[in-house]
């Protein structure tokens, strides 16, 4: 039986996650690093929310 707010692993899509990597890679180590921390918090805070990433010229944003 799952727990209300988590999510099994299989029900994550990780079709977008290499791509996102790349684009999170594009950073300083430094920022790479506060990305990718507020990813895991806000992911394991919205378990069911879909993450929109946008890579747009001067920007970079994900919002859930």
């Amino acid at each position: 039986m799952k727990s209300a707010g988590k999510v099994a692993r299989s029900q994550v899509s990780d079709d977008g996650e290499i791509p996102l990597q790349g684009f999170i890679g594009k950073f300083d180590p430094s920022h790479q690093a506060i990305i990718r921390a507020a990813r895991k918090v806000l992911r394991r805070r919205l378990p069911t929310a879909t993450e929109l990433v946008y890579d747009n010229y001067n920007f970079f944003m994900i919002g859930y």
